[in-house]
């Protein structure tokens, strides 16, 4: 079966393996291009209690690409949409559904966080989502919850969803900002303490030599570590704590890594990155092509755009 097949069946036929109760939830798509990264989405909800379609009667999205790969590895459809189903039906029950039943308009206020993704790569979702512009990336604004068992479950913030929540531009920026700081603290180490944490270790270990100061930046939860590109202050201490300014490696939107520039060239940046997007792009999503370089004595950060290094 093909995607575009597969979808369909996944249309027609997700209600049927929920309880009884989502009979009448309909389906919602999102096109290619919508979605972080161009990725269909496929969520269920509920068109007449407040109307279709709003931010208050979505449920959590099932990652439809990601949906199709498992079918291929398992093989078996009935089994990939029970399990499709049980994993919606979860994060209504424990109230991560966005209704107004399960969830107050304060606490989803408290919930709206900073996620960079590429700015260039997502035109499309730009367009009708709020965002904060920084170097090449956008900070969307994203809902989240994060259940008792750690998982997290997110959600893009429309304008749409902005004017429900009577958000203006001003204080959605600085609610997100405080709310990310929040819910995900700075984890920054040395790639040495980071051990096997930190993905793609051995491609700085085998190209760079081992005094070079080499740090991740990360979160506690282990995701959107992009974000600290944001935070007040994290840059210029980890500067102060180098003794020197450094050139980001934004390997993935899970986590950056931070190489002095005393020890490491531009060139060597750039080949680092592209290493570790061709070898890990797949696994751990991509952030960027260029390189960013946190200046020591103008303490501030600036773009470095791919060039003829990697020709």
């Amino acid at each position: 079966m093909d995607y575009q097949s597969f979808k369909k069946t996944v249309e027609e036929r997700i209600i049927s393996f929920m309880p009884e109760d989502y009979g009448t939830y309909q389906v919602k798509v999102t096109g290619a291009g919508e979605g972080e990264e161009g990725r269909e989405r496929l969520y269920v909800f509920h068109p007449q209690q407040h109307g279709r379609g709003k931010l208050e009667n979505l449920l959590l999205g099932i990652d439809l690409p990601r949906l199709y790969e498992a079918y291929q590895m398992e093989g078996n459809l009935g089994k990939i949409l029970a399990k499709a189903a049980a994993g919606l039906d979860f994060g209504h029950r424990q109230n991560l559904s966005y209704t107004r039943d399960s969830a107050r308009w304060g606490d989803l206020r408290e919930q709206v966080v900073l996620w960079p993704v590429n700015r260039k790569r997502n035109q499309r979702l730009l367009e009708r989502a709020p965002y904060q512009e920084l170097l090449d990336l956008a900070g969307l604004y994203r809902i989240v919850q994060i259940s008792s068992q750690g998982r997290l479950y997110a959600m893009t913030l429309t304008y749409d969803m902005q004017k429900e929540l009577q958000l203006e531009e001003d204080e959605l920026k600085q609610l997100a900002l405080e709310n990310t700081k929040r819910l995900f603290q700075p984890r920054i180490m040395s790639l040495k303490q980071a051990g096997a944490y930190a993905f793609g270790r051995d491609c700085f270990s085998h190209r760079t030599c081992s005094r070079q100061r080499i740090f991740v930046l990360a979160t506690q939860q282990e995701t959107n570590g992009a974000s600290l590109l944001f935070y007040e202050n994290i840059l210029g201490e980890l500067s102060e704590r180098m003794r020197s300014g450094y050139y980001i490696i934004p390997a993935s939107p899970r986590q950056l890594f931070a190489v002095s520039d005393q020890d490491c060239s531009e060139e060597k940046a750039f080949r680092l990155l592209a290493l570790l997007n061709r070898e890990f792009q797949e696994e751990e999503g991509f952030l960027s092509e260029h390189i960013y370089h946190y200046r020591e004595k103008e303490r501030d950060l600036i773009l470095k755009e791919k060039n003829c290094f990697l020709n």
